[in-house]
């Protein structure tokens, strides 16, 4: 067994029973510039209002041909398979959420960090500037 999958165990055996057995705890593989991103997709997912409608969003447009290929349908789709995983801790890679990320926002059209004080408001400026 690989390393990850040993600190999933640690990590499975450390919440124990105090965390509800239907939770999911999954981390989020980095894409270069995507660790913000990835921290606030974590914090919306465990939003669990907005992770329910999500994935009522998801299941009522499962089967509708015409959905459109949305940032609102990927983020559902990464909710979906966080919360339908068979374990219930690791790692994935939300490669489909940040490639429709990248072709919406041109600030993570490139594999550049991104330093930003989220909580002063300032915008993000390249790494070394």
């Amino acid at each position: 067994m690989g390393a990850a999958g040993s600190k999933a165990n640690r990590l499975e055996k450390a919440l124990g029973t105090s965390f509800p057995e239907s939770e999911h705890v999954f981390g989020l593989e980095n894409f270069g510039n995507t660790c913000y991103c990835n921290s606030v997709l974590q914090a919306l997912y465990y939003c669990q209002p907005l992770r329910e409608k999500c994935l009522e969003h998801r299941t009522s447009t499962a089967n509708d041909e015409e959905t459109e290929d949305s940032l609102l349908s990927s983020l559902c789709d990464l909710f979906f398979n966080i919360s339908s995983h068979k374990k219930r801790c690791g790692v994935l890679a939300p490669k489909q959420f940040i490639a429709k990320l990248r072709a919406e926002n041109e600030l993570f059209n490139n594999h550049m960090h991104q330093v930003c004080d989220a909580h002063s408001g300032r915008k993000p400026r390249q790494s070394g500037s």
